[in-house]
Formats: C-alpha cells, sequence, structure tokens
C-alpha cells in the first residue's frame, strides 16, 4: 500500500492528531470534536461532535488500530471504538483539576496509560477500561511526556524537576 503527504481540510485548529497503523488514516481532534480522516481521499470518514466536554489534547492509537485513547482538559480520557467512534469506557480517576494531558498504548494494547502535568500517572486495561494501578511520588512533579518502552514492561514518564533514573517506572506494579 502506497500513502503520500496529504492534507486534510479541517473547520478549526487540530489539537491532536496520530497516524492510524494503515498509515493511510489519521486519527484527529478540533478541540472537543474527534474525527478520522483518509488521506488518500482527503476526506473525514467519521466525525464525534462534542466527544470530550473539554479540548482533546492528545491521542494514541491502539497498536492493532481497533481502538483510540483521548486525553482532555475536561480531567478525563475515553477509549473509543476506531470503526464506529463509539465510546467505550471514561476514565476518570484523575485527582487534579488541570486536565488530564497525556494518553499511551503499550506496545501490545493490553494497557493504557494517562497523566495530567502534574505528579501521577494511571495505568489501565486497554480491554474494558479497569482501573490497575497509580504511578505517584518518583519526582515527578510536571509530567511533559509519557511512553511506554518497547518491551512494554517500562512506563516512562518525564517532567520537571527529575533525572531519567526517577523517571522509569516498573509497570510491575499493575501486576500485583
Amino acid at each position: 500500500m502506497s500513502c503520500y503527504l496529504s492534507h486534510v481540510w479541517c473547520d478549526h485548529p487540530l489539537t491532536a492528531m496520530e497516524f492510524m497503523p494503515d498509515e493511510c488514516s489519521m486519527v484527529l481532534a478540533e478541540g472537543k470534536d474527534l474525527s478520522i480522516a483518509d488521506t488518500h481521499y482527503n476526506s473525514i470518514r467519521l466525525t464525534r461532535k462534542d466527544a470530550h466536554s473539554g479540548e482533546i489534547v492528545q491521542v494514541a492509537v491502539a497498536p492493532n488500530g481497533q481502538q483510540l485513547a483521548t486525553a482532555s482538559l475536561d480531567n478525563s480520557a475515553a477509549l473509543w471504538s476506531a470503526a464506529t467512534l463509539e465510546r467505550q469506557v471514561e476514565l476518570r480517576r484523575h485527582v487534579r483539576g488541570e486536565g488530564v494531558h497525556y494518553v499511551a498504548y503499550s506496545a501490545d494494547g493490553t494497557l493504557v496509560a494517562t497523566a495530567t502535568r502534574g505528579e501521577s500517572a494511571h495505568l489501565w486495561r486497554a480491554a474494558d477500561g479497569q482501573y490497575l494501578y497509580a504511578l505517584r511520588g518518583n519526582g515527578l512533579a510536571v509530567c511533559s511526556s509519557l511512553r511506554f518502552s518497547p518491551d512494554g514492561r517500562c512506563l516512562l514518564a518525564v517532567g520537571e524537576p527529575t533525572s531519567w533514573q526517577d523517571a522509569l517506572m516498573s509497570r510491575q506494579g499493575a501486576n500485583g
């Protein structure tokens, strides 16, 4: 399958975007709205208006492309069907009122991590949104990025003030 650099016209400035695994579709967030665009045909395939009550600031796509995750300033994250843009579950466990800024899938797609810009990150089971574990107090005062390691065994939360040693938080806590 070949793809090419394209453009998709949107009504409002994009606040987040991510490629789908097929590399010819993209998930787009325009403020509170969530869309899937087909870059091959320069068109919007699906749109969910007011997907969140606050601005969507990050989107992530499950490795198999069947599920999406969103992080929003309404202090929640959500999991969505990529086929229909129907909300599967809302992830609400964030204690700070500043919104959820980061969301990431593990490489195998079984876990979702979310974080505020504050000092905590949370792990959830992607299949049903079950809350698993809170990661707190690792010297992280302000989170600025969240990623799983390629093998899915570590979650990297980067921010200030912290060092790389403080940023590595083991996934083992989620497994009991």
